[in-house]
């Protein structure tokens, strides 16, 4: 299992949708 790459993915995702709201 590469739980390594799937984190990455969501942290990801996560930033992107931090900066999306701020509007950054």
């Amino acid at each position: 299992m590469r739980e390594d790459d799937s984190m990455d993915k969501l942290t990801k995702l996560y930033l992107k949708e931090v900066v999306t709201r701020h509007g950054i």
